[in-house]
């Protein structure tokens, strides 16, 4: 397994997550967006760690790629100092 510092994280800045575009696995916010780690758009979704912005998953269907993150372990991502709950 890679250290975060080594994964993919998403440049641009997060823009305020809503139902829409996020939700919460692990007690983790995941947002979700059709843009790959640079901001360049994709025809896939991509899944974020909105804390540490690391990319966790892309898939072509948004539904499949919410139940297997929310099935996963999210602790190795480590704290998450921006929540709120």
């Amino acid at each position: 397994m890679r250290d975060i510092e080594e994964c993919k994280q998403y440049e641009p800045d997060i823009r305020k997550p809503t139902k829409a575009n996020s939700f919460v696995a692990d007690g983790r916010v995941i947002y979700i967006v059709k843009k790959d780690y640079t901001g360049k758009p994709l025809k896939m979704y991509v899944a974020y760690d909105e804390a540490t912005k690391v990319q966790l998953m892309a898939h072509h269907d948004k539904d499949t790629l919410i139940e297997f993150i929310q099935s996963k372990d999210l602790s190795v991502l480590g704290k998450d100092e921006t929540r709120l709950f």
